[in-house]
Protein backbone atom coordinates (compact mmCIF):
# COMPACT_ATOMS: atom_id res chain seq x y z
CA UNK A 1 0.00 0.00 0.00
CA UNK A 2 1.44 3.35 -1.00
CA UNK A 3 -1.04 5.74 0.64
CA UNK A 4 -3.88 5.62 3.13
CA UNK A 5 -6.46 8.41 3.27
CA UNK A 6 -8.08 8.50 6.69
CA UNK A 7 -11.33 10.41 7.18
CA UNK A 8 -11.25 11.79 10.69
CA UNK A 9 -13.34 14.66 12.07
CA UNK A 10 -13.28 18.18 13.51
CA UNK A 11 -14.41 16.30 16.62
CA UNK A 12 -10.76 15.49 17.43
CA UNK A 13 -10.18 19.11 18.44
CA UNK A 14 -10.48 20.08 22.07
CA UNK A 15 -13.55 22.36 22.32
CA UNK A 16 -12.49 23.37 25.82
CA UNK A 17 -9.76 25.43 24.16
CA UNK A 18 -11.94 27.72 22.09
CA UNK A 19 -10.06 29.46 19.33
CA UNK A 20 -10.87 33.05 18.45
CA UNK A 21 -9.95 32.38 14.81
CA UNK A 22 -10.84 29.44 12.55
CA UNK A 23 -9.55 26.12 13.89
CA UNK A 24 -6.28 25.13 12.26
CA UNK A 25 -4.79 21.67 11.87
CA UNK A 26 -2.40 22.26 14.78
CA UNK A 27 -5.20 23.00 17.27
CA UNK A 28 -4.87 20.64 20.29
CA UNK A 29 -6.56 17.26 19.98
CA UNK A 30 -8.54 15.71 22.80
CA UNK A 31 -12.18 16.61 22.90
CA UNK A 32 -12.89 15.13 26.30
CA UNK A 33 -15.71 13.12 24.70
CA UNK A 34 -15.68 9.51 23.60
CA UNK A 35 -16.22 10.14 19.89
CA UNK A 36 -13.52 12.80 19.49
CA UNK A 37 -11.02 10.97 21.65
CA UNK A 38 -11.63 7.70 19.78
CA UNK A 39 -11.03 9.43 16.44
CA UNK A 40 -7.92 11.13 17.86
CA UNK A 41 -6.62 7.78 19.07
CA UNK A 42 -7.14 6.31 15.59
CA UNK A 43 -5.09 9.19 14.15
CA UNK A 44 -2.24 8.51 16.59
CA UNK A 45 -2.28 4.78 15.82
CA UNK A 46 -2.24 5.44 12.07
CA UNK A 47 0.64 7.91 12.48
CA UNK A 48 2.63 5.22 14.32
CA UNK A 49 1.88 2.61 11.64
CA UNK A 50 2.76 5.01 8.81
CA UNK A 51 6.12 5.69 10.46
CA UNK A 52 6.78 2.01 11.18
CA UNK A 53 5.72 0.68 7.78
CA UNK A 54 6.64 3.72 5.63
CA UNK A 55 3.39 4.34 3.81
CA UNK A 56 1.98 7.75 3.00
CA UNK A 57 -0.79 8.89 5.32
CA UNK A 58 -3.25 11.66 4.53
CA UNK A 59 -5.72 12.64 7.23
CA UNK A 60 -8.79 14.68 6.42
CA UNK A 61 -10.78 16.30 9.20
CA UNK A 62 -14.14 17.35 7.78
CA UNK A 63 -16.34 19.97 9.32
CA UNK A 64 -20.08 19.25 9.56
CA UNK A 65 -20.80 17.54 6.23
CA UNK A 66 -24.20 18.24 4.69
CA UNK A 67 -25.92 17.15 1.53
CA UNK A 68 -28.88 14.99 0.70
CA UNK A 69 -28.67 11.57 2.30
CA UNK A 70 -24.95 11.54 3.08
CA UNK A 71 -25.56 11.10 6.81
CA UNK A 72 -26.55 7.43 6.73
CA UNK A 73 -23.63 6.73 9.07
CA UNK A 74 -24.98 9.08 11.72
CA UNK A 75 -23.91 12.67 11.05
CA UNK A 76 -26.10 14.70 13.37
CA UNK A 77 -25.09 17.93 11.64
CA UNK A 78 -26.09 16.58 8.25
CA UNK A 79 -29.38 15.28 9.62
CA UNK A 80 -30.07 18.65 11.23
CA UNK A 81 -29.62 20.54 7.97
CA UNK A 82 -31.64 17.98 6.03
CA UNK A 83 -34.48 18.26 8.57
CA UNK A 84 -34.42 22.07 8.38
CA UNK A 85 -34.61 22.03 4.58
CA UNK A 86 -37.32 19.35 4.42
CA UNK A 87 -39.44 21.26 6.93
CA UNK A 88 -38.85 24.44 4.95
CA UNK A 89 -40.01 22.75 1.76
CA UNK A 90 -43.08 21.37 3.53
CA UNK A 91 -43.88 24.63 5.35
CA UNK A 92 -43.47 22.92 8.72
CA UNK A 93 -41.58 23.85 11.87
CA UNK A 94 -38.36 21.92 12.41
CA UNK A 95 -37.55 20.51 15.84
CA UNK A 96 -33.84 20.86 16.64
CA UNK A 97 -32.39 19.93 20.01
CA UNK A 98 -30.50 22.61 21.92
CA UNK A 99 -27.32 20.50 21.67
CA UNK A 100 -27.53 20.85 17.86
CA UNK A 101 -28.38 24.57 17.85
CA UNK A 102 -24.75 25.63 18.02
CA UNK A 103 -22.18 27.41 15.89
CA UNK A 104 -20.55 25.03 13.40
CA UNK A 105 -18.39 25.02 10.32
CA UNK A 106 -19.90 23.21 7.35
CA UNK A 107 -18.80 21.51 4.14
CA UNK A 108 -20.99 20.27 1.30
CA UNK A 109 -20.78 16.51 0.63
CA UNK A 110 -19.63 16.99 -2.98
CA UNK A 111 -16.78 19.23 -1.80
CA UNK A 112 -15.80 16.58 0.74
CA UNK A 113 -15.73 14.00 -2.04
CA UNK A 114 -13.42 16.23 -4.06
CA UNK A 115 -11.13 16.54 -1.03
CA UNK A 116 -10.94 12.76 -0.72
CA UNK A 117 -10.15 12.43 -4.42
CA UNK A 118 -7.36 15.01 -4.16
CA UNK A 119 -5.95 13.42 -1.01
CA UNK A 120 -5.70 10.11 -2.83
CA UNK A 121 -4.19 11.41 -6.07
CA UNK A 122 -2.00 14.49 -5.58
CA UNK A 123 1.74 14.15 -4.98
CA UNK A 124 2.36 13.79 -1.26
CA UNK A 125 2.59 17.29 0.27
CA UNK A 126 4.92 18.20 3.15
CA UNK A 127 1.96 18.22 5.59
CA UNK A 128 -0.52 15.37 5.83
CA UNK A 129 -3.44 16.70 7.91
CA UNK A 130 -6.12 18.88 6.33
CA UNK A 131 -9.26 20.45 7.71
CA UNK A 132 -12.02 20.26 5.13
CA UNK A 133 -14.60 22.99 5.60
CA UNK A 134 -15.63 26.42 4.43
CA UNK A 135 -13.37 28.28 6.87
CA UNK A 136 -16.27 30.05 8.60
CA UNK A 137 -17.98 29.22 11.86
CA UNK A 138 -21.69 29.79 11.20
CA UNK A 139 -24.01 30.51 14.13
CA UNK A 140 -27.12 28.31 14.15
CA UNK A 141 -29.35 31.39 13.94
CA UNK A 142 -27.71 32.30 10.63
CA UNK A 143 -28.44 28.81 9.28
CA UNK A 144 -32.09 29.17 10.32
CA UNK A 145 -32.28 32.66 8.77
CA UNK A 146 -30.93 31.28 5.48
CA UNK A 147 -33.52 28.48 5.44
CA UNK A 148 -36.27 31.00 6.24
CA UNK A 149 -35.09 33.22 3.38
CA UNK A 150 -35.24 30.23 1.01
CA UNK A 151 -38.64 29.09 2.29
CA UNK A 152 -40.55 32.07 3.73
CA UNK A 153 -43.65 30.00 4.51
Amino acid sequence: MKRLVHISTFGVYDPRRRAVAPTTEDHPRGAGRGYGNFKGAKELILEAYANAYTFELMMLRPANVFGFGHFWSGSSGGMKLQRLLECGLDGKTAQVSSSEAVTNEYVYATDMGRAVDLAATVPMPPVNVFNIGNGKATPFGEVVDTVRALFPS
